[in-house]
């Protein structure tokens, strides 16, 4: 044997050896590490929310993306609906076992193994992404936020609704190709006389494969949310361990006294950077700012005075977390006060109670901020009312807006109870921003949107203010899932207004016992989509308030009893509105046709006459009759007499049944009517009785007149 011969001899002999103890030591690493891994990304959620799943569990921001996938309709991701997890160990296992084989083994055996070390990863990735196919196109109809069936990509990006997903294998899958590269490269550099070539060639590509592997690890590392606030996402960029640190809190302070034994303020500012700093209970003084990346949680009930002046706590750094707190008495007006200002990206204010403050929340040129969970008490409100006898909007005049964003960008402002401000949310310039299950009662505008773009209003319950959603030169507008009653203003009473707005898309709310349910004005769907699709309009005085300069496309709402469902006012015709929209009309409580083919539309058109729109116009104060039986034969005497007249709204197909999600209840005033029709029955009753005494008495005298005559 040749000098080169014998050196590859001696490459060949110890090679194997360590490549199999490497691979087994690989396998036995990847057998703790993640399988897949998800990052998505949106407008709302800067810090972007991630997902790793493990053989027996999942990590990240479960539970945010299940109820995200909640809204769509998807199934919730679990891991005990996944019956292959609890098969993982056994990957690691056949893989370690291949492994082996393909090195030791020659001939077709070997071929065989190596083959099936690199089907083992390969199949776990192909169930992936069928388990993905499934959860992807089997999505409930009933949910909130209707979307079509669509496929997630196991390895690469996905686009859903304004959300970005980015997938791929996590570490586990990558050391197991990894395993799967090396044993071939070993195989193939045992081959012939040029091993030691092969060998070379071996460990470059190895380390290459390993920085590669190393850098795909990192970037796909989760960050574990916490189960006791799972809403609050990590900072963007990890504190050093070192620096995370939390500083023990005091004693409290006895009964009677005020945080004496703790100062708050000179606490906040000797914390380091990424601290964890626990207020114990008392009132501190106030003002406060907060001028480093820290977490401030109150341990029981901590309250911030401001004392009447000015702002009570400011926020002016980045990543900074408060949660928990008391905050009362800013200044007023004239100082722009509020309970809490954030001045800075990446904040969250989380579950506090703020009271007796000019404003709540003010939030001024900054991006990703989240305001979640808080109680936000105005002047107006129930719990603060001093005073009997005032309207809501007295009372709220004396208050600034719950939450206040201006020049924001990413924002969230989720499950927020806000009562007795002057707008519950008002956003100024701010650009994708998700309102999402908020309550907002008793105050001026509940949500009002002014020269922004990308507002997303989801599942709030609106009651009792002036006016509800009011959203004026916006663009790329979606509400979806509100619930609106109550808002009685008899200057506005809009539960939603769009003026000037561009692409708007009004998705299953329930509008219900306003003044006005929807006005628009300015709003072209030319311009970009405008859509009312599965929306319920029952019980308001005007349905739908269409202005000349309005082109809408309506399809599968329903309009039940309202006492004026269509008003065009100041025109003269239909307009430009549509609708129907892919062979769907809507549902109308006054429709007297037919469904003869069982289709679900009726088989002729209907018409929503102009008697009631007319009479509105010439005697507001006779609107009371509207619903009546007088009002009925008006209608029906309009249709038959003048059926050139042009109608307020023209549905070509209409259905027979209601599509759009209905009121929990039926409207208060139900009590009423019912006392109505127990008093027309009474009378009713009363005017046969009358009737038939009068009748009886009649017919005795007719026939003592006929007696006398025939005598």
């Amino acid at each position: 044997m040749t000098t080169a011969g014998r050196a590859a001899a001696r490459s060949r002999a110890w090679l194997r050896p360590v490549v199999a103890l490497l691979a087994l030591v690989a396998l036995a690493v990847a057998l703790g590490q993640p399988i897949w891994v998800a990052r998505l990304e949106a407008p709302q959620y800067p810090k972007g929310l991630t997902l790793a799943v493990y053989g027996d569990r999942l990590e990240g921001d479960v539970r945010e993306v299940n109820g995200l996938n909640h809204y769509i309709g998807m199934r919730t991701i679990d891991p005990a609906v996944i019956p292959e997890m609890r098969l993982w160990p056994l990957a690691p296992a056949f893989a370690a076992a291949f492994a082996v084989a393909g090195i030791a083994l020659g001939g077709a055996a070997g071929l065989l193994a190596r083959i099936a070390l690199w089907l083992v990863p390969l199949v776990v990735l192909l169930d992936i992404q069928r388990w993905l196919m499934v959860f992807g196109r089997e999505l409930d109809r009933d949910a909130a936020l209707r979307l079509k069936p669509f496929v997630p990509l196991a390895v690469g990006p996905t686009a859903v609704w304004n959300f970005r997903i980015w997938a791929m294998p996590g570490p586990a899958l990558l050391l197991m190709f990894a395993v799967a590269l090396a044993v071939m490269l070993a195989a193939r550099a045992g081959r012939g006389p040029g091993g030691a070539g092969w060998l070379r060639r071996l460990v470059a590509r190895g380390a290459h494969l390993a920085v590669l592997a190393l850098a795909l690890s990192a970037c796909s590392a989760p960050v574990a949310a916490s189960d006791a606030h799972p809403v609050h996402s990590a900072v963007p960029v990890p504190l050093p361990a070192r620096l995370a640190v939390t500083v023990p809190a005091p004693a409290a302070a006895p009964a009677g006294e005020t945080g004496a034994r703790f100062d708050l303020a000179a606490a906040v500012a000797a914390a380091p950077v990424g601290a964890e700093l626990h207020v114990p209970s008392g009132t501190y003084p106030g003002p406060l700012t907060i001028d480093r990346p820290i977490t401030l949680i109150a341990d029981g009930t901590v309250l911030l005075d401001g004392g009447g002046r000015g702002t009570v706590l400011t926020v002016r750094a980045p990543s900074v977390v408060i949660r928990g707190f008391t905050i009362h008495g800013s200044g007023g007006q004239v100082e722009d006060a509020a309970g809490i200002a954030v001045l800075a990206d990446d904040v969250t204010v989380e579950q506090n109670r703020l009271h007796h403050v000019y404003a709540g929340v003010l939030v001024r040129g900054t991006h990703g901020v989240r305001i979640v969970g808080n109680l936000v008490e105005g002047p107006g409100s129930a719990a603060n009312e001093t005073s009997i006898g005032e309207s809501h909007q007295d009372r709220s005049s004396a208050a600034g807006d719950g939450v206040t964003l201006w020049n924001v960008s990413g924002a969230l402002v989720r499950g927020n109870t806000i009562t007795g401000m002057r707008d519950g949310v008002y956003l100024s310039y701010a650009e994708d921003v998700l309102v999402d299950s908020n309550r907002i009662t008793d105050g001026r505008y509940a949500v009002h949107a002014m020269f922004g773009r990308g507002l997303t209003a989801f599942g709030n319950e609106i009651a009792g203010n002036a006016s509800g959603l009011v959203l004026m030169n916006t663009e790329a507008v979606e509400a979806a899932r509100n619930h609106l009653t109550g808002q009685r203003s008899s200057a506005t009473g809009y539960a939603v207004l769009l003026k000037d707005v561009r692409g708007a898309r009004l998705v299953e709310n329930v509008v219900s016992r306003n003044v006005i349910g929807v006005r628009a004005d300015g709003v072209d769907r030319n311009a970009a989509p405008a859509e009312l699709i599965r929306n319920d309009f029952s019980y308001n005085g005007i349905g739908v308030q269409l202005l000349p300069s309005s082109k809408l496309v309506f399809t599968r709402n329903s309009f039940v009893d309202n006492l004026v469902q269509v008003d065009l006012p100041g025109a003269v015709a239909a307009s430009g509105n549509e609708w129907t929209k892919a062979g769907l009309g809507n549902y109308w409580s006054g429709y007297g046709g037919f469904d003869l083919g069982g289709d679900g539309a009726g088989d002729l058109p209907h018409r929503e006459g102009v008697a009631a729109v007319r009479l509105l116009e010439a005697a507001p104060e006779l609107l009371l009759f509207r619903g009546s039986l007088a009002m009925h034969v008006l209608e029906r005497a309009e249709r038959w007499w003048d059926l050139s007249h042009a109608a307020t709204a023209v549905d070509p197909l209409p259905l027979v049944r209601p599509q759009a999600p209905r009121p929990d209840e039926l409207p208060a005033e139900g009590g009423i009517a019912w006392l109505l029709l127990a008093a027309a029955l009474v009378g009713g009753a009363t005017g046969a009785t009358v009737a038939v005494r009068r009748s009886g008495g009649a017919t005795a005298a007719i026939a003592a007149a006929r007696r006398a005559a025939g005598a």
